[in-house]
Formats: structure tokens, C-alpha cells, sequence
């Protein structure tokens, strides 16, 4: 996979561009971000990895723009920690666990997502934080057929 992460010795600047890549078959995420913030992360296809198609988090102002995931073991979008981000027409299908999964983050919009087919939830944002409810981002005409803790929430049309 493509890893951006201090954990391997980097030292990261600010926006990076990830773009038209095709990861498939890695043994633990697709691609990796990692306390990068103002990263962009575009037209990836993330298939069949070992945990997460894309795993982003502590990267606040980053964008995640037409990324398509699919048949990962573990999910297929995961947005932690990476206030005021735009997670935008994204494709999270067949994951073996969930579509897009949020968790610490707040000011984020999340838009024209499509999620189907994922083994617990196709959209799904965490609420165990009271100072980080999930009602504290924007979600938009979003497409899915389960979501947690609701389809009105996520705007599911």
C-alpha cells in the first residue's frame, strides 16, 4: 500500500497529493495518510487490501474526492480525527466491515457518497465522544442502504 505517516520516520509537509493510483491485494491499508494536513486524496481505486481501502486521520482541511474502495477486509473510507475535510462523491462497496467510517471529527462534510453492500453498516459515524457528536459535520445527498446512527442523518435520499 501507500503509506504517509510519521510511524515510518517521515517528516510530512502540508498537501499532499495523492491521485490515480490502483492498490490492491496490500496486507494492511490501500493507502495510508496520517497527520497530513491540507492532504488531497483523488481518483484511487482501493480493492481487496488487508484492512482499510483508505485510512485518513489526523489530517484536518484534507479532501477525499472520487475514491472508489471495494471488497476490503476491514472498511472501505475511514475518516478519525481530520476536522473540516471534504469527503466528497466517494464509492465505498462490498467491505467486509463498513462503507465510510467517522470517528473524532467534527466540521466535515461528507457528500454525494455512494455505499452498498458492506458487511455491518454502508455508512457509519461514531457517537461515543459527547464533545464530538456526529450531528457536528454536514452530510449531503448521500446513497446507502444502511446507516448508523441514521439514514436521515447522513441525508440518505
Amino acid at each position: 500500500g501507500i503509506t504517509l505517516s510519521p510511524e515510518n520516520g517521515m517528516e510530512l509537509d502540508l498537501q499532499h497529493h495523492i491521485h490515480h493510483n490502483h492498490v490492491t491485494g496490500a496486507q494492511g491499508d490501500g493507502i495510508r495518510v496520517g497527520n497530513a494536513p491540507g492532504s488531497r486524496l483523488d481518483h484511487n481505486v482501493c480493492e481487496n487490501n488487508g484492512l482499510d481501502g483508505i485510512y485518513l486521520a489526523g489530517s484536518p482541511n484534507c479532501t477525499a474526492a472520487q475514491n472508489q474502495t471495494s471488497f476490503n477486509r476491514r472498511l472501505g473510507i475511514e475518516v478519525g480525527n481530520s476536522p473540516a475535510c471534504v469527503v466528497t462523491e466517494n464509492e465505498a462497496n462490498n467491505n467486509v466491515e463498513m462503507g465510510i467510517y467517522v470517528w473524532g471529527t467534527c466540521r466535515t462534510t461528507f457528500e454525494l457518497t455512494k455505499a452498498a453492500g458492506n458487511g455491518l453498516w454502508d455508512l457509519f459515524v461514531a457517537n461515543w465522544d459527547l464533545d464530538i457528536p456526529p450531528t457536528c459535520n454536514t452530510y449531503l445527498m448521500n446513497q446507502a442502504g444502511t446507516a448508523y446512527p441514521s439514514l436521515a442523518l447522513w441525508d440518505v435520499n
